[in-house]
C-alpha cells in the first residue's frame, strides 16, 4: 500500500488498490463503477415485457449469430466458425418495417455431457432460460450436419414451455441438392424427428444470402 500514492504521478485521477487474492479494496472499487452507469429504468422490465421476444435457439454453429446479424443489417454480434462464440443470451430491438419485437441471440446448447466449462454451462442455462421467457422460438437446424438428437433435446425443451415455433433450416445455399423434392424430404426428416407434434411451420434459409430471412419474422409474428 505504501507505493499506492506513486500512481498519482500518472495524473489518471485517484488509484484504487485491490488484491485479487483476497478481495481486498474491491468493494471501493465497484462502488466507483456503479457511480458512473446510468440509473435502471424501474419501468424497463414491464417495457420489455410488452413487445414480443423471438429466441434464436439451436445448436452451436447453427447460425444463429448470422441471422441476427442478417435480420439488423449490421455485424453486431460476433459471427466465427469456432462453436461456440456467443456465451450470453443478447436480446435486440428490431423495429423496421412495421414490425416491433426484441430477437433474443442465445449460446447453442450442446448435449450435457460434452459441456466441460463452467462458462458454458452458465450459457446454456441462460438460453434455457430465454426460451421460458420468450413467446417464439426460432430453432435453427444446420442443413450441411442434418437432424441430430440435440436438436429433438432442444424442440422437447419447447414444446415443454408451450412456445411458439418456427424451425429454419438454415445454411440451405450449401446444399448441392435444392430441389422442391429435396425440400419434401428434409421437412418430412425433420417431421418425422419431431413426432407427434407436426404443427409447426419449416422454412429453407440462408442467413448468408438472406434467403427467405424475412419470411422468418412474418412467420414468427
Amino acid at each position: 500500500l505504501y507505493n499506492v500514492p506513486e500512481f498519482y504521478s500518472l495524473g489518471l485521477g485517484d488509484p484504487y488498490p485491490v488484491s485479487a487474492i483476497n478481495g481486498y479494496g474491491t468493494g471501493d472499487l465497484l462502488d466507483q463503477v456503479v457511480k458512473d452507469l446510468p440509473k435502471p429504468d424501474p419501468d424497463a422490465e414491464e417495457k420489455l415485457d410488452d413487445i414480443p421476444k423471438f429466441a434464436i435457439v439451436g445448436r452451436p454453429n447453427a447460425g444463429k449469430s448470422s441471422l441476427i446479424n442478417a435480420f439488423i443489417g449490421e455485424d453486431r454480434h460476433i459471427v466465427t466458425d469456432i462453436a461456440g462464440t456467443t456465451r450470453d443470451s443478447i436480446y435486440t430491438r428490431y423495429d423496421k418495417f412495421g414490425f416491433d419485437f426484441y430477437l433474443v441471440d442465445t449460446a447453442g446448447i450442446r448435449k450435457k455431457q460434452k459441456v466441460s466449462e463452467d462458462i458454458e454451462y452458465y450459457s446454456v442455462i441462460r438460453s434455457i432460460r430465454a426460451i421460458e421467457a420468450s413467446d417464439v422460438c426460432i430453432l435453427m437446424i444446420d442443413a450441411t450436419r442434418g437432424i441430430e438428437s440435440q436438436d429433438g433435446n432442444i424442440f422437447s425443451l419447447i414444446q415443454r414451455n408451450k412456445k411458439g415455433l418456427v424451425v429454419c433450416v438454415n445454411k440451405w445455399d450449401l446444399i448441392e441438392d435444392r430441389s422442391l423434392e429435396a425440400q419434401k424430404r428434409y421437412e418430412a426428416a425433420v417431421r418425422s424427428k419431431f413426432a407427434p407434434f407436426t404443427d409447426f411451420p419449416i422454412l429453407f434459409t440462408s442467413a448468408l444470402t438472406k434467403q427467405r430471412i424475412y419470411k422468418v419474422l412474418e412467420t414468427a409474428i
